[in-house]
């Protein structure tokens, strides 16, 4: 998605963005959303900037709003969707976890060539590195962390959930992860050793974990 911010005549911005995506070849169509409730009117010649643009926009709360899909996919490194990255050093190797294809990437840290991957299944889209093991760690799918050792580029393991990880943070000093599964309800503590989970805290509108230096801070919506 572009976002755009312009001053001036609102019909020569609109004609002047269009000659833009033209060369860029970006598709104008749109769907229309239609609002909840009658919008307060527009001070605008709607008509004209339309006209102009080549595309026909929406009045969304008192705003003119026009939307406009990308030409291409939004990709990184070749990963579709925003990938979430883990780097053990060594090997010196990058992983990435696109929920897009349901993989994990590897790249080589000195040049980013593409040094492999990992099918894992449905979105995978939280990377960890174990300090102690330099093991990545990676949650996805309907309730599961796997652990890859980065020099084989290889699963080694794999822990059973009873939701998909939202989020995690692992604690170094004892081998624990502490996972965030929202809808379940719960904080889950695993044991990273025995590769499996050890006990759950049961928070209602649980919303984001983070650790910070011992202990473990956890986010609940009102």
């Amino acid at each position: 998605m572009y976002a755009v911010l312009g001053h001036g005549s609102p019909v020569k911005l609109a004609a002047t963005l269009h000659a833009a995506l033209a060369e860029s070849k970006t598709p104008l169509s749109t769907v229309a959303r239609a609002p909840a409730a009658a919008p307060p009117p527009i001070d605008l010649d709607t008509a004209a900037i339309d006209a102009a643009l080549g595309a026909k926009g929406t009045n969304n709360g008192g705003v003119y709003q026009i939307g406009i899909p990308r030409a291409e996919p939004t990709t990184d490194i070749g990963t579709s969707g925003p990938p979430a990255m883990g780097y053990p050093q060594k090997p010196d190797l990058v992983a990435l976890a696109s929920a897009g294809d349901g993989s994990v990437r590897f790249f080589r840290g000195e040049d980013l060539a593409f040094a492999g991957s990992l099918a894992l299944g449905s979105d995978p889209d939280n990377v960890r590195i174990d300090r102690r093991t330099r093991n990545i760690i990676v949650g996805y799918g309907s309730g599961g962390l796997t652990l890859i050792d980065p020099g084989k580029r290889a699963k080694i393991g794999d822990i059973k959930l009873p939701a998909h990880p939202e989020s995690f943070q692992l604690d170094p000093m004892f081998g624990r992860v502490f996972v965030n599964l929202a809808y379940a309800g719960q904080i889950a503590v695993v044991d990273l050793a025995a590769a499996r989970q050890m006990a759950s805290w049961t928070i209602r509108g649980l919303g984001r974990i983070s650790r910070w230096r011992s202990k473990v801070r956890a986010g609940r919506s009102p």
